[in-house]
Protein backbone atom coordinates (compact mmCIF):
# COMPACT_ATOMS: atom_id res chain seq x y z
CA UNK A 1 0.00 0.00 0.00
CA UNK A 2 2.76 2.44 0.95
CA UNK A 3 4.66 1.60 -2.21
CA UNK A 4 1.58 2.40 -4.31
CA UNK A 5 1.16 5.74 -2.55
CA UNK A 6 4.83 6.59 -3.08
CA UNK A 7 4.57 5.61 -6.74
CA UNK A 8 1.50 7.82 -7.24
CA UNK A 9 3.16 10.78 -5.53
CA UNK A 10 6.30 10.30 -7.61
CA UNK A 11 4.23 10.10 -10.79
CA UNK A 12 2.30 13.25 -9.84
CA UNK A 13 5.51 15.18 -9.17
CA UNK A 14 7.08 14.06 -12.44
CA UNK A 15 3.96 14.97 -14.41
CA UNK A 16 3.73 18.34 -12.65
CA UNK A 17 7.30 19.20 -13.57
CA UNK A 18 6.40 19.04 -17.25
CA UNK A 19 8.12 17.40 -20.18
CA UNK A 20 10.83 19.84 -21.21
CA UNK A 21 13.93 20.99 -19.37
CA UNK A 22 12.58 24.55 -19.23
CA UNK A 23 9.36 23.32 -17.61
CA UNK A 24 11.42 21.37 -15.10
CA UNK A 25 13.37 24.50 -14.17
CA UNK A 26 10.24 26.62 -13.74
CA UNK A 27 8.55 23.95 -11.62
CA UNK A 28 11.57 23.49 -9.38
CA UNK A 29 12.01 27.25 -8.92
CA UNK A 30 8.29 27.68 -8.16
CA UNK A 31 8.33 24.98 -5.50
CA UNK A 32 11.54 26.37 -4.04
CA UNK A 33 9.97 29.84 -3.78
CA UNK A 34 6.79 28.46 -2.19
CA UNK A 35 8.90 26.37 0.19
CA UNK A 36 10.85 29.44 1.31
CA UNK A 37 7.58 31.31 1.85
CA UNK A 38 6.09 28.47 3.90
CA UNK A 39 9.19 28.09 6.08
CA UNK A 40 9.23 31.86 6.57
CA UNK A 41 5.57 31.83 7.63
CA UNK A 42 6.31 29.07 10.16
CA UNK A 43 9.30 31.00 11.53
CA UNK A 44 7.18 34.14 11.81
CA UNK A 45 4.35 32.27 13.55
CA UNK A 46 6.84 30.84 16.06
CA UNK A 47 8.28 34.30 16.67
CA UNK A 48 11.67 33.37 15.20
CA UNK A 49 12.75 36.74 13.88
CA UNK A 50 16.03 38.65 14.10
CA UNK A 51 16.88 41.14 16.78
CA UNK A 52 13.52 41.88 18.35
CA UNK A 53 9.73 41.75 18.36
CA UNK A 54 7.85 44.33 16.27
CA UNK A 55 4.43 45.94 16.38
CA UNK A 56 3.59 43.86 13.30
CA UNK A 57 2.59 41.09 15.70
CA UNK A 58 -0.39 43.18 16.82
CA UNK A 59 -2.10 43.08 13.43
CA UNK A 60 -4.76 40.43 13.01
CA UNK A 61 -6.73 38.75 10.21
CA UNK A 62 -10.08 37.50 11.54
CA UNK A 63 -8.53 37.57 15.02
CA UNK A 64 -5.46 35.52 14.05
CA UNK A 65 -1.90 36.78 13.50
CA UNK A 66 -0.93 37.31 9.86
CA UNK A 67 1.87 34.76 10.13
CA UNK A 68 -0.52 32.08 11.42
CA UNK A 69 -2.92 32.73 8.56
CA UNK A 70 -0.06 32.50 6.06
CA UNK A 71 0.73 28.87 6.84
CA UNK A 72 -2.51 27.28 5.50
CA UNK A 73 -2.44 29.64 2.51
CA UNK A 74 1.04 28.55 1.49
CA UNK A 75 0.24 24.87 2.11
CA UNK A 76 -2.82 25.11 -0.16
CA UNK A 77 -0.83 27.09 -2.70
CA UNK A 78 1.82 24.37 -2.73
CA UNK A 79 -0.76 21.63 -3.20
CA UNK A 80 -2.53 23.40 -6.08
CA UNK A 81 0.82 24.21 -7.71
CA UNK A 82 1.06 20.56 -8.78
CA UNK A 83 -1.92 21.12 -11.07
CA UNK A 84 -1.21 24.67 -12.20
CA UNK A 85 -0.31 23.53 -15.74
CA UNK A 86 -2.61 20.51 -15.88
CA UNK A 87 -5.85 19.80 -17.69
CA UNK A 88 -8.14 20.80 -14.85
CA UNK A 89 -9.04 24.50 -15.22
CA UNK A 90 -10.43 24.81 -11.71
CA UNK A 91 -7.08 23.86 -10.18
CA UNK A 92 -5.25 26.33 -12.43
CA UNK A 93 -7.73 29.08 -11.55
CA UNK A 94 -7.53 28.28 -7.84
CA UNK A 95 -3.72 28.43 -7.92
CA UNK A 96 -3.78 31.75 -9.77
CA UNK A 97 -6.39 33.18 -7.40
CA UNK A 98 -4.44 32.12 -4.30
CA UNK A 99 -1.21 33.47 -5.75
CA UNK A 100 -2.87 36.78 -6.59
CA UNK A 101 -4.44 37.02 -3.15
CA UNK A 102 -1.15 36.39 -1.39
CA UNK A 103 0.54 38.91 -3.67
CA UNK A 104 -2.00 41.52 -2.54
CA UNK A 105 -1.55 40.55 1.10
CA UNK A 106 2.23 40.88 0.90
CA UNK A 107 2.01 44.31 -0.75
CA UNK A 108 -0.31 45.68 1.91
CA UNK A 109 1.61 44.14 4.81
CA UNK A 110 4.91 45.52 3.54
CA UNK A 111 3.13 48.88 3.29
CA UNK A 112 1.98 48.61 6.91
CA UNK A 113 5.52 47.80 8.05
CA UNK A 114 7.08 50.60 6.01
CA UNK A 115 4.56 53.41 6.54
CA UNK A 116 3.02 52.67 9.94
CA UNK A 117 5.32 50.36 11.91
CA UNK A 118 8.41 51.88 10.20
CA UNK A 119 10.39 48.68 10.58
CA UNK A 120 10.76 45.81 8.13
CA UNK A 121 10.84 42.29 9.54
CA UNK A 122 13.58 40.35 7.65
CA UNK A 123 11.51 37.16 7.71
CA UNK A 124 8.46 38.97 6.31
CA UNK A 125 10.56 40.56 3.57
CA UNK A 126 11.94 37.12 2.64
CA UNK A 127 8.39 35.77 2.38
CA UNK A 128 7.36 38.70 0.18
CA UNK A 129 10.36 38.21 -2.14
CA UNK A 130 9.53 34.50 -2.46
CA UNK A 131 5.94 35.38 -3.40
CA UNK A 132 7.10 37.96 -5.97
CA UNK A 133 9.41 35.34 -7.50
CA UNK A 134 6.55 32.82 -7.71
CA UNK A 135 4.35 35.42 -9.42
CA UNK A 136 7.11 36.26 -11.91
CA UNK A 137 7.59 32.59 -12.70
CA UNK A 138 3.85 32.15 -13.22
CA UNK A 139 3.65 35.08 -15.62
CA UNK A 140 6.60 33.72 -17.60
CA UNK A 141 5.03 30.27 -17.70
CA UNK A 142 1.88 31.77 -19.20
CA UNK A 143 3.88 33.48 -21.93
CA UNK A 144 5.87 30.34 -22.78
CA UNK A 145 2.74 28.19 -22.80
CA UNK A 146 1.08 30.55 -25.25
CA UNK A 147 4.08 30.44 -27.57
CA UNK A 148 4.34 26.68 -27.34
CA UNK A 149 0.72 26.37 -28.42
CA UNK A 150 1.66 28.22 -31.59
CA UNK A 151 -1.25 30.62 -31.56
CA UNK A 152 0.75 33.63 -32.67
CA UNK A 153 2.03 36.72 -30.93
CA UNK A 154 -1.37 38.36 -30.55
CA UNK A 155 -2.83 35.36 -28.75
CA UNK A 156 0.20 35.20 -26.49
CA UNK A 157 -0.20 38.87 -25.70
CA UNK A 158 -3.91 38.43 -25.01
CA UNK A 159 -3.26 35.45 -22.74
CA UNK A 160 -0.61 37.33 -20.78
CA UNK A 161 -2.82 40.41 -20.56
CA UNK A 162 -5.79 38.38 -19.36
CA UNK A 163 -3.66 36.75 -16.68
CA UNK A 164 -2.21 40.08 -15.59
CA UNK A 165 -5.69 41.61 -15.41
CA UNK A 166 -7.02 38.75 -13.30
CA UNK A 167 -4.04 39.10 -10.97
CA UNK A 168 -4.61 42.85 -10.67
CA UNK A 169 -8.35 42.56 -10.02
CA UNK A 170 -8.02 39.83 -7.42
CA UNK A 171 -5.07 41.56 -5.74
CA UNK A 172 -6.96 44.83 -5.59
CA UNK A 173 -9.97 43.12 -4.03
CA UNK A 174 -7.74 41.38 -1.51
CA UNK A 175 -5.96 44.62 -0.62
CA UNK A 176 -9.28 46.37 -0.13
CA UNK A 177 -10.44 43.60 2.18
CA UNK A 178 -7.26 43.76 4.22
CA UNK A 179 -7.43 47.54 4.48
CA UNK A 180 -10.94 47.29 5.87
CA UNK A 181 -9.91 44.58 8.33
CA UNK A 182 -6.70 46.23 9.49
CA UNK A 183 -8.32 49.59 10.17
CA UNK A 184 -5.03 51.39 10.60
CA UNK A 185 -5.12 54.31 12.99
CA UNK A 186 -2.96 57.40 13.43
CA UNK A 187 -0.27 57.19 16.12
CA UNK A 188 -0.77 59.09 19.34
CA UNK A 189 0.71 62.57 19.20
CA UNK A 190 2.44 63.77 22.33
CA UNK A 191 4.94 66.42 21.38
CA UNK A 192 8.44 65.17 21.97
CA UNK A 193 7.20 62.23 24.00
CA UNK A 194 7.75 63.79 27.43
CA UNK A 195 7.14 61.46 30.38
CA UNK A 196 5.30 63.59 32.94
CA UNK A 197 5.07 60.99 35.71
CA UNK A 198 7.83 60.43 38.26
CA UNK A 199 9.05 57.01 37.17
CA UNK A 200 12.75 57.81 37.07
CA UNK A 201 15.64 55.96 38.69
CA UNK A 202 19.34 56.85 38.76
CA UNK A 203 20.47 60.50 38.87
CA UNK A 204 17.09 62.22 39.20
CA UNK A 205 18.30 65.75 38.32
CA UNK A 206 20.18 64.76 35.16
CA UNK A 207 19.20 66.18 31.74
CA UNK A 208 20.17 62.86 30.15
CA UNK A 209 17.39 60.28 30.00
CA UNK A 210 17.74 56.57 29.23
CA UNK A 211 14.46 54.86 28.39
CA UNK A 212 14.51 51.08 28.05
CA UNK A 213 11.56 49.83 26.00
CA UNK A 214 10.55 46.21 26.35
CA UNK A 215 7.84 43.58 26.40
CA UNK A 216 7.53 41.01 29.16
CA UNK A 217 7.14 38.08 26.74
CA UNK A 218 9.69 39.23 24.15
CA UNK A 219 12.56 36.67 24.08
CA UNK A 220 14.97 39.30 22.78
CA UNK A 221 14.17 41.61 25.71
CA UNK A 222 14.93 38.74 28.05
CA UNK A 223 18.20 38.19 26.19
CA UNK A 224 19.43 41.77 26.72
CA UNK A 225 18.12 42.09 30.30
CA UNK A 226 21.44 41.02 31.90
CA UNK A 227 23.29 43.53 29.69
CA UNK A 228 21.01 46.38 30.73
CA UNK A 229 21.04 45.35 34.39
CA UNK A 230 24.84 45.21 34.56
CA UNK A 231 25.15 48.62 32.85
CA UNK A 232 22.61 50.56 34.92
CA UNK A 233 24.86 51.20 37.97
CA UNK A 234 27.36 52.98 35.72
CA UNK A 235 24.70 54.80 33.72
CA UNK A 236 22.81 55.81 36.86
CA UNK A 237 25.74 57.96 38.03
CA UNK A 238 25.34 60.42 35.14
CA UNK A 239 21.79 59.87 33.82
CA UNK A 240 18.31 59.06 34.97
CA UNK A 241 16.67 55.98 33.52
CA UNK A 242 13.36 54.17 33.42
CA UNK A 243 11.58 51.27 31.75
CA UNK A 244 8.77 51.74 29.22
CA UNK A 245 6.22 49.05 28.39
CA UNK A 246 5.48 48.32 24.75
CA UNK A 247 3.11 45.32 24.96
CA UNK A 248 3.79 43.75 21.57
CA UNK A 249 2.52 40.45 22.98
CA UNK A 250 -0.97 40.79 24.46
CA UNK A 251 0.04 38.40 27.26
CA UNK A 252 2.05 41.27 28.74
CA UNK A 253 -1.00 43.44 29.42
CA UNK A 254 -1.94 41.95 32.85
CA UNK A 255 1.60 42.63 34.11
CA UNK A 256 1.51 46.33 33.21
CA UNK A 257 -0.51 47.60 36.22
CA UNK A 258 1.89 45.98 38.71
CA UNK A 259 4.94 47.17 36.80
CA UNK A 260 3.65 50.74 36.49
CA UNK A 261 2.73 50.79 40.17
CA UNK A 262 6.20 49.52 41.06
CA UNK A 263 7.77 52.35 39.05
CA UNK A 264 5.51 55.01 40.54
CA UNK A 265 5.49 54.10 44.23
CA UNK A 266 7.96 51.24 44.77
CA UNK A 267 11.25 52.59 43.40
CA UNK A 268 13.37 51.30 46.28
CA UNK A 269 12.32 47.74 45.42
CA UNK A 270 12.12 48.25 41.68
CA UNK A 271 15.03 46.12 40.51
CA UNK A 272 14.14 43.16 42.73
CA UNK A 273 10.51 43.57 41.72
CA UNK A 274 11.46 43.61 38.06
CA UNK A 275 13.31 40.32 38.48
CA UNK A 276 10.21 38.84 40.12
CA UNK A 277 7.97 39.95 37.25
CA UNK A 278 10.40 38.58 34.66
CA UNK A 279 10.49 35.30 36.54
CA UNK A 280 6.69 35.21 36.60
CA UNK A 281 6.48 35.88 32.85
CA UNK A 282 9.00 33.10 32.18
CA UNK A 283 6.92 30.60 34.13
CA UNK A 284 3.39 31.34 32.98
CA UNK A 285 1.03 33.64 31.08
CA UNK A 286 -1.00 35.41 33.73
CA UNK A 287 -4.52 36.66 33.16
CA UNK A 288 -5.06 38.75 36.30
CA UNK A 289 -3.03 41.80 37.43
CA UNK A 290 -3.38 40.59 41.03
CA UNK A 291 -1.26 37.55 40.15
CA UNK A 292 1.64 39.91 39.53
CA UNK A 293 1.04 41.64 42.87
CA UNK A 294 1.01 38.24 44.61
CA UNK A 295 4.26 37.27 42.84
CA UNK A 296 5.87 40.45 44.16
CA UNK A 297 4.55 39.79 47.67
CA UNK A 298 6.13 36.33 47.65
CA UNK A 299 9.48 38.07 47.16
CA UNK A 300 8.78 40.34 50.12
CA UNK A 301 7.85 43.33 47.92
CA UNK A 302 4.59 44.99 48.83
CA UNK A 303 3.07 47.22 46.18
CA UNK A 304 -0.48 48.49 45.90
CA UNK A 305 -1.90 49.07 42.44
CA UNK A 306 -2.10 52.71 41.38
CA UNK A 307 -5.70 53.89 40.77
CA UNK A 308 -6.96 53.27 37.25
CA UNK A 309 -6.82 56.91 36.18
CA UNK A 310 -3.16 57.14 37.20
CA UNK A 311 -2.36 54.01 35.20
CA UNK A 312 -4.20 55.38 32.16
CA UNK A 313 -2.29 58.65 32.37
CA UNK A 314 1.06 56.87 32.46
CA UNK A 315 -0.04 54.59 29.62
CA UNK A 316 -0.89 57.68 27.54
CA UNK A 317 2.51 59.21 28.30
CA UNK A 318 4.26 56.00 27.30
CA UNK A 319 2.22 55.67 24.10
CA UNK A 320 3.07 59.28 23.25
CA UNK A 321 6.75 58.60 23.85
CA UNK A 322 6.70 55.50 21.63
CA UNK A 323 4.95 57.37 18.82
CA UNK A 324 7.09 60.51 19.05
CA UNK A 325 10.30 58.49 18.98
CA UNK A 326 9.11 56.01 16.31
CA UNK A 327 9.71 53.02 18.57
CA UNK A 328 8.22 49.94 16.90
CA UNK A 329 10.55 47.13 18.00
CA UNK A 330 11.42 45.60 21.34
CA UNK A 331 13.93 45.82 22.82
CA UNK A 332 14.87 49.45 22.13
CA UNK A 333 16.85 51.89 24.26
CA UNK A 334 16.33 55.60 23.64
CA UNK A 335 18.96 57.95 25.08
CA UNK A 336 18.24 61.68 24.89
CA UNK A 337 19.40 64.98 26.33
CA UNK A 338 16.58 67.33 27.30
CA UNK A 339 18.89 70.35 27.28
CA UNK A 340 20.68 69.93 23.94
CA UNK A 341 18.09 67.82 22.11
CA UNK A 342 20.66 65.17 21.20
CA UNK A 343 19.18 61.71 20.90
CA UNK A 344 20.16 58.24 19.80
CA UNK A 345 18.37 54.90 19.79
CA UNK A 346 19.78 51.40 20.08
CA UNK A 347 17.36 49.02 18.36
CA UNK A 348 17.25 45.26 18.74
CA UNK A 349 19.24 42.73 20.70
CA UNK A 350 22.27 42.95 18.42
CA UNK A 351 22.69 46.71 19.01
CA UNK A 352 22.11 46.77 22.75
CA UNK A 353 25.50 45.96 24.26
CA UNK A 354 27.17 47.35 27.37
CA UNK A 355 29.83 49.11 25.30
CA UNK A 356 27.29 50.79 23.03
CA UNK A 357 25.04 51.80 25.92
CA UNK A 358 27.87 53.47 27.80
CA UNK A 359 29.23 55.12 24.65
CA UNK A 360 25.77 56.39 23.67
CA UNK A 361 25.14 57.92 27.10
CA UNK A 362 28.57 59.55 26.96
CA UNK A 363 27.91 60.98 23.50
CA UNK A 364 24.45 62.29 24.36
CA UNK A 365 25.87 63.88 27.54
CA UNK A 366 28.35 66.01 25.59
CA UNK A 367 27.47 69.39 24.12
CA UNK A 368 29.18 68.84 20.75
CA UNK A 369 27.97 66.59 17.93
CA UNK A 370 31.28 64.80 17.45
CA UNK A 371 31.63 61.17 18.39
Amino acid sequence: MMNQIKTRIRTLVLESRGETRVQHVFSDLTWAALGVALVGAIFAALGICTGGCTDAQRYRFFGLPFATMGIPFFVLLGVTSFGRNGNRPWIRNLYDALLAGILGAEWIFLGVQGRIIKHYCPVCVAIAIAVFVAVGLRLTEALLRGRAEGKGGKSVKRAALAFAKSMTVISAAYIGLLLALIGTSSPVSAGAGVITEDIWLGKADSQVEVLVVGDWYCPFCREVEPVVESTLPEIGKVAKYTFIDDPVHKESLPILPAHMSLLMNGKKDYHEGRKALLELAAQTKIVNPNDAVVALAKKGIKVSLVPEEGLKQLARSEAGFLAANAVTLTPTVVVRNNKTGKKRSLIGATEITKEKLVATVRWVSTSSDTE
